[in-house]
């Protein structure tokens, strides 16, 4: 059997790819929204791990303390962080330029995920932050963009 790879590798991975090309303001709002996730990774993280991770987290916290959680969290479980990121108010930012540009990578990291085979049963989980956030971009939208409903009266 094959080991589940874990969330540190793969977000390091991830946001590396992000980081290519982005400068400037682009850039420090990729390192943010790491640090954010890194952070939700760390806080919310123990509390979907089986009891197993959670004594070899007890084990590789006693090694290196820093980010124990990422090394330790499989990937089946970084959709449930993914869930927790997104409705949490600590991890909201407040410009909305800001949280667009978290939204987006979310979206990314959801794709991202999506591919992976090891993944195919959080399929539904990866379905439902997709359109969870799909909904919050739309909302966060500039305002000539939306689209208005009218009431049709007859």
């Amino acid at each position: 059997m094959r080991a589940l790879p874990t969330a540190d590798p793969f977000l390091a991975d991830f946001f590396a790819d992000r980081r290519r090309g982005a400068f400037g303001v682009r850039l420090d709002r990729i390192d943010r929204a790491e640090s954010d996730l890194r952070l939700a990774v760390e806080l919310t993280g123990p509390e979907v791990l089986d009891p197993d991770d959670r004594v070899l987290l007890h084990a590789e916290r006693q090694l290196e303390p820093v980010a124990a959680v990422a090394r330790v969290l499989p990937l089946t479980a970084l959709p449930a962080v993914l869930q927790r990121f997104l409705t949490e108010p600590l991890y909201r930012p407040r410009p909305v330029d800001e949280a667009r540009d978290r939204l987006d990578t979310v979206a990314a990291l959801v794709r991202a995920l999506a591919r992976m085979p090891e993944l195919l049963p959080e399929t539904r989980a990866l379905r439902r932050l997709d359109e969870r956030v799909r909904i919050e971009l739309a909302t966060l939208a500039p305002r000539r963009a939306r689209i208005r409903v009218r009431r049709v009266r007859g």
